[in-house]
């Protein structure tokens, strides 16, 4: 949690990603949501300004009541991840036992560890750390000091699950990798298959008359030039 060493990583993580934020890994509680409530029973996520949110590791990331906003309207609105910005001429950190509400603007709160010596394994101490005083957002919310990004649109319900809340499944957040939405990840999938297939067939059509370099003509150059691309990019 050392602002330094976790602006350095941002720094490094900016050279290799054109877009270097998004949701790393996600895992929504279904029962909750049935019941009105977003909860996440994991989150990782990169903000835009590089700070890494992983709950339950580092930080706080209390459930969501969309009771009044999944009744309202036609019931489909977006929920986001927010998270106090730093600022360098203020308080940052939620002091140790001060009773103030969980979605003040402050970026840290204290939390404590039960930490072993590591070199004996024994001798358990409490240790004060600091945790990452997230939050769960509505698109209509306040975001005035907090950086935020969308997690999730919530629709409502068909068949089965008519008038429940559920996920909608054609929204992808942004996503600094392919593990961060199931959807992108099956789109990809398909993508892969079909790109797959396409060389396969391309393929047959270059060797079914007995291929040879020497005696290419015509639609050959370009069929060769479309495999050589197909054979680059599936192999990714």
């Amino acid at each position: 949690m050392q602002r330094s060493l976790r602006e350095m990583v941002a720094a490094e993580r900016k050279l290799a990603w054109p877009y270097p934020y998004g949701v790393v890994d996600a895992h929504l509680s279904r029962d909750e949501l049935e019941n009105m409530r977003v909860r996440f029973e994991r989150l990782r996520a990169i903000m835009p300004s590089g700070l890494e949110v992983n709950f339950p590791a580092n930080a706080e990331l209390p459930s969501l009541d969309i009771k009044q906003a999944f009744a309202k309207g036609a019931g489909s609105f977006r929920v986001f991840l927010g998270v106090p910005l730093w600022f360098n001429a203020r308080a940052n950190t939620v002091r140790s036992g001060e009773d103030v509400d969980s979605r003040v603007k402050l970026l840290y709160r204290v939390g404590e560890l039960e930490c072993t010596d590591e070199n004996t394994g024994i001798n358990a101490r409490p240790v004060q750390v600091r945790r990452i005083n997230a939050r769960l957002l509505l698109e209509n919310e306040d975001i005035a000091d907090l950086e935020v990004i969308p997690l999730m649109r919530i629709v409502r319900g068909a068949a089965s699950k008519v008038g429940m809340p559920q996920e909608d499944p054609e929204f992808v957040p942004p996503c600094l990798l392919l593990s961060g939405s199931n959807v992108l990840r099956e789109l990809i999938s398909d993508l892969v298959a079909n790109v797959q297939a396409t060389r396969k067939a391309l393929i047959i059509q270059v060797t079914g008359g007995g291929f040879s370099i020497d005696t290419m003509r015509g639609r050959q150059f370009e069929q060769v030039i479309k495999l050589r691309t197909l054979n680059r990019f599936s192999a990714r």
